[in-house]
């Protein structure tokens, strides 16, 4: 029965198709036409825009165009100097370092040396120079973030993350100092590293101070007093072996070293 109706419903489908077969025919032609012809003036168009473009080169051949183009960007006239991404370093001494009297022509900025002056500043790790329609010279300043204090043996400098000098010759004091300190040659440029290694771990959060030991390892001192020997190898292992001494530290019978050069196979601690 199923079938049947199926049947019957799919002839009559057909008949009614057939019997409005030559309406739908003529209606197809009769709208078919005007989209052709639409087609064929677009196209048209089409070629002759192209047209126009090549005649427009070959008129400006022979330099005409880059003529064109080099006095239509020197009628430019920079009016204002946007300054952003500064927060250590002022406007005013930003503005001091161009020496730019505004207004001024497109053609009497040289960007280049703009980048050297500004990058003459120790605070100053890169600038990004930029002219923006109708009148604007921007500067995006990418400043160095300050991360510690390295002591070279003589006395502080504060560095950011890549052991850069921001500021040499620093007088340090205690109660106000907000940086870890680094000790030992060439402990500013390898601080960053132990820092990451460090991610994730009780100690980072407590961390003072760390000494390079013969550019090998390292010695960690915490806020609490408390020494960290690190060894050379297996830090990962060492490190999750200290924040289970840590979890379990009693303060009232307090250590003064825990010696984790030989972790994760021994572990020391020194009273």
């Amino acid at each position: 029965m199923r079938n049947n109706a199926v049947k019957i419903a799919k002839y009559t489908y057909l008949d009614t198709d057939i019997r409005y077969g030559k309406q739908i025919d003529s209606i197809l032609q009769t709208t078919n036409k005007k989209p052709f012809k639409r087609i064929i003036w677009v196209y048209l168009l089409f070629l002759v825009s192209i047209a126009a473009v090549f005649y427009a080169l070959a008129k400006f051949s022979d330099g005409g165009l880059d003529l064109f183009l080099d006095k239509l960007i020197n009628r430019v006239v920079i009016s204002e100097i946007s300054i952003k991404g500064n927060i250590q370093v002022a406007k005013e001494e930003i503005m001091t370092t161009l020496a730019l009297s505004l207004p001024l022509e497109i053609s009497d900025i040289n960007t280049l040396h703009i980048k050297e002056e500004l990058l003459k500043n120790p605070l100053i790790k890169d600038i990004e120079i930029k002219i923006n329609l109708p009148s604007t010279l921007s500067l995006l300043i990418i400043e160095r973030q300050p991360l510690a204090l390295w002591f070279d043996q003589k006395q502080f400098h504060l560095i950011d993350e890549e052991g850069f000098i921001v500021k040499s010759s620093i007088e340090f004091q205690e109660d106000k100092n907000g940086y870890i300190i680094a000790a030992g040659a060439d402990s500013n440029n390898q601080l960053r590293k132990l820092l990451d290694e460090l991610k994730g771990h009780s100690i980072s959060r407590k961390l003072f101070a760390a000494q390079l030991i013969s550019n090998r390892r390292w010695n960690i001192l915490l806020k609490n007093g408390l020494i960290v020997k690190l060894p050379e190898n297996n830090v990962k292992e060492a490190l999750v072996a200290l924040d289970l001494i840590l979890e379990n530290y009693n303060p009232d019978k307090p250590f003064n070293i825990i010696d984790l050069r030989l972790a994760p196979g021994k572990v020391y601690a020194i009273f």
